[in-house]
Formats: C-alpha cells, structure tokens, sequence
C-alpha cells in the first residue's frame, strides 16, 4: 500500500502536468490562489479569460472505493465556488486513478 508522500507526490506531479499543458496551450492561470474567501476550497488552477472563470481542481486514487468520495468533495467544493463566483464559474475536476 503507498504511503501518504508517495500520494501527495503522485498529486503534485499531476499537478505539473496540468500546469505544462496550460503553459503549452499558452493559457494564464493562478496556481492555489490563497486570496479568495476563507471558508472556500482553494481551486489547484484559476484561470480567467474574457471575465469568465475556470477553476481545475486535480487529483489521483488508487483505490477503486475512493474515487467515489473524493466524487462527492469535488461535488460539494464545485457548490463552495459556484457560489462565491457565481453559476457560470466553469469547475473541471481531473481524477486521476485506476
């Protein structure tokens, strides 16, 4: 079984992925941008193109029985921006696993 570390590197270097592809594609973003309310989940990429928002959120499992939780987190978190930047914030979440 991984451990923690090996998850959190795994995460990351998703992550890094995504970033190159945005970089690639020549698309800005704002990686974890720690300036939005408080009580709100920090989205992994913020990217604004002609005032419309899109957050990414990435993430990885391993575990067959996982994916379906962290189905419901991106759910509730994908809510937790809608309603701070309103309905036409476009949420992608990238999950990542067998």
């Amino acid at each position: 079984m991984p451990t923690i570390q090996t998850h959190t590197l795994i995460g990351q270097t998703l992550e890094a992925v995504v970033a190159i592809a945005l970089d690639e594609l020549s698309i800005a973003y704002r990686r974890s941008p720690k300036d939005i309310q408080e009580d709100i989940h920090d989205p992994d990429f913020l990217i604004e193109i002609n005032n419309t928002i899109f957050v990414i959120q990435v993430t990885s499992t391993l575990q067959p029985e996982t994916f379906i939780k962290k189905r419901w987190r991106y759910t509730e978190q994908t809510a937790q921006l809608k309603s701070f930047y309103g309905p036409d914030c476009n949420c992608i979440s990238l999950v990542f696993g067998p």
